[in-house]
């Protein structure tokens, strides 16, 4: 009878667990605020990269995401440097913004079964809000050729993140452990 109760119980826990992590994602470091919203955007081959007063910078920040996209999934993404339609559906749209809140690293990203829209202050925020893309997108969008029977989907969110510390670091501990030269770089390509 007690054999029974424990399992049953075990059971139970699992079960609330599983239904408290349904909508939870992982995103490292943890964002500062963290919306769940219903559906996905999925990443197809008519989606468009809008660009809005972004400059050389986030050129160079969406030419990275786009080779990535298209590495791991064959979708060629177009990228466009003015706002067609503000209600245009399929679209990844990256605008400055003058928010205080969000500082020189900030992001806000908002993603709807429609749009994804970014808003940040500088390039670097635009970065930060791209890392956070590839970590919402299937694991396989690190890949290095094609993967097929993937469905490029985007969990709808709102998340808002900023630098909670004016510094950030990380120890690569040399002294006990050596490392070659390829794995440094990955540690700081990791970082």
């Amino acid at each position: 009878m007690k054999r029974i109760f424990l399992w049953a119980s075990v059971v139970l826990f699992g079960m609330s667990v599983t239904a408290q992590n349904k909508n939870a994602v992982s995103i490292i470091p943890e964002p500062v605020s963290i919306r769940h919203g219903i559906g996905s955007f999925i990443v197809k081959s008519n989606t468009v990269i809008e660009l809005i007063n972004g400059g050389d910078s986030l050129a160079g920040i969406a030419r990275q995401f786009t080779d990535q996209v298209f590495r791991a999934s064959g979708l060629r993404l177009k990228t466009s440097a003015v706002a067609k339609n503000t209600l245009a559906k399929d679209v990844i749209r990256f605008s400055k913004t003058n928010h205080p809140v969000l500082g020189k690293e900030g992001y806000q990203l908002t993603v709807s079964p429609a749009a994804i829209q970014v808003k940040y202050n500088t390039a670097a925020g635009a970065f930060y809000a791209v890392q956070t893309l590839y970590q919402l997108l299937p694991r396989e969008i690190v890949a290095k050729q094609v993967q097929k029977n993937v469905r490029w989907q985007i969990p709808a969110i709102d998340i808002v993140d900023y630098p909670r510390f004016p510094w950030r670091g990380l120890m690569l501990d040399v002294a006990r452990n050596f490392f070659t030269v390829q794995e440094v770089k990955q540690f700081i390509d990791e970082m």
